[in-house]
């Protein structure tokens, strides 16, 4: 049986949600509204609800993970990566190398050409990966697209 590994965006791909939530929830417990409500602001350009699936040939999707993409603020053509996760038991398979090999794609395709992240934990894995230490960047995520309305609201 042939395989293949994809980012496929959520609100494209709208079936995927719950199974996203529940991964996420895993790792970073919240409610499920709580959860859905922020997974619905994915959009086709940022910020990007992405699905990390095992796709076959000859039956339905395997959801693995999740990562998100998120504009970076005041940094022209750079996306913040956020909440990458893998299902509990696909931890420990090279599969997280693959995530965010994708979600780098994926990020190319919108003009993303600078790519930063956050983590606690993970640095060793992200160095790996070709990730530097940085100065921390800004990141508004769902409400980015509300910048320019509150500055036109109190512009004198």
């Amino acid at each position: 049986m042939s395989e293949d590994f994809q980012v496929l965006p959520v609100h494209q791909h709208i079936h995927l949600q719950d199974e996203c939530s529940e991964i996420l929830n895993q790792q970073w417990p919240r409610s499920k509204a709580a959860r859905n409500h922020s997974i619905n602001k994915s959009t086709d350009t940022l910020p990007v609800s992405l699905a990390f699936v095992r796709h076959f040939e000859n039956k339905a999707d395997e959801v693995l993970g999740f990562s998100k993409i998120s504009a970076v603020q005041g940094i022209k053509d750079a996306g913040l990566i956020e909440s990458v996760v893998l299902r509990e038991d696909n931890r420990g398979k090279g599969l997280g190398r693959v995530l965010m090999n994708l979600t780098e794609q994926y990020g190319h395709k919108l003009g993303i050409r600078r790519m930063y992240l956050s983590t606690k934990d993970k640095e060793g894995f992200y160095a790996h990966l070709g990730y530097e230490k940085c100065q921390p960047v800004l990141s508004l995520g769902n409400n980015a697209h509300r910048v320019p309305e509150s500055m036109e609201n109190i512009a004198m």
